[in-house]
């Protein structure tokens, strides 16, 4: 089976429960288009059927409130570290990691709700059947 069109072939292997797997991928060549200014124009679309839609790519903007917060949680949780006794540090992992795992499984379902909704209204944007006005005709 080959790729498709728009597509080349890459080797690659990937370690599952201690056994290297080869497979091949198929890789997007880069087609898209470019605006009067020079920058890239991709279709989102095309992007989310190639699988290049990758928002934990993104980085963290210096200085912005979510760098603020993430530095603060850091030193707060560095200092709580120093603070307990060595037989509460099992207990403190323990604890962040649930809270994490919380957080991780929170942001995806609001994600997901939210691509959800935005979806629906789309939908009903869409849907003539209850129309109140109609074009005025010329």
């Amino acid at each position: 089976m080959g790729c498709l069109r728009g597509s080349e072939s890459q080797k690659a292997t990937r370690k599952t429960d201690g056994r290297t797997k080869a497979a091949v991928l198929c890789v997007r060549r880069n087609t898209a288009q470019k605006s009067k200014e020079g920058y890239e124009i991709n279709s989102i679309l095309s992007d989310f059927f190639h699988g290049n839609l990758y928002p934990e790519s993104r980085k963290m903007v210096r200085g912005s409130e979510f760098a603020r917060i993430t530095e603060e949680l850091a030193k707060t949780g560095d200092s709580l570290e120093q603070k307990l006794p060595p037989e509460l540090l099992p207990l403190l992992k323990q604890f962040t990691d649930a809270q994490t795992e919380l957080i991780a499984l929170t942001a995806e379902t609001y994600y997901i709700d939210g691509f959800k909704t935005g979806a629906r209204i789309i939908m009903d944007v869409q849907d003539d059947t209850y129309r109140n006005l109609e074009p005025v005709s010329a």
